[in-house]
């Protein structure tokens, strides 16, 4: 029976490296992240993020989010991140350009939102160097991070 089982476990432990998060990304939780290294508009960002078929990186929770910080704090000098939030739609309220759901947390500096200049409807992190959100200008040029489900727990057995 174990030399049964010992070519399944190999094949099995195969097929879940092989879905695992790509060169480059960083897998948390149940996702892989890029941290970009070259900056662009939001939504330049946006798009490239669609060609990897991921999106604009979401922290949701306080969960994602801390592991966000964790990386963008880390940055030397400090690099600002644009996140899949804004409020192109409806002034004043913030939501997830995947799904257009409004946010249900958030971790904003403190006085932002503030749509400064009347002009800042796009998400960033680390603006102030501790990872915190703010509102920011589409057409500035900065960093990105993408985000995608990571699949390497899902075994797919064909045949």
């Amino acid at each position: 029976m174990a030399t049964i089982l010992q070519p399944l476990v190999v094949l099995t432990t195969l097929l879940a490296v092989s879905l695992a998060c790509r060169d480059g990304w960083v897998k948390h939780a149940n996702y892989c992240f890029l941290f970009s290294h070259n900056k662009v508009h939001w939504a330049e960002a946006a798009e490239i993020c669609r060609a990897f078929n991921s999106w604009l990186a979401e922290p949701t929770t306080h969960d994602i989010d801390n592991f966000i910080v964790s990386k963008t704090r880390a940055t030397s000098p400090k690099r600002v991140y644009w996140l899949g939030g804004s409020d192109l739609q409806k002034e004043g309220t913030f939501q997830w350009l995947s799904s257009g759901n409004p946010f249900s947390y958030t971790n904003w500096i403190p006085g932002d939102p503030n749509n400064a200049n009347a002009g800042e409807d796009c998400l960033i992190a680390n603006w102030s160097g501790d990872g915190k959100w703010a509102d920011a200008d589409c057409e500035w040029v900065e960093y990105y991070i993408c985000q995608n489900e990571d699949e390497s727990g899902e075994i797919q057995i064909i045949g």
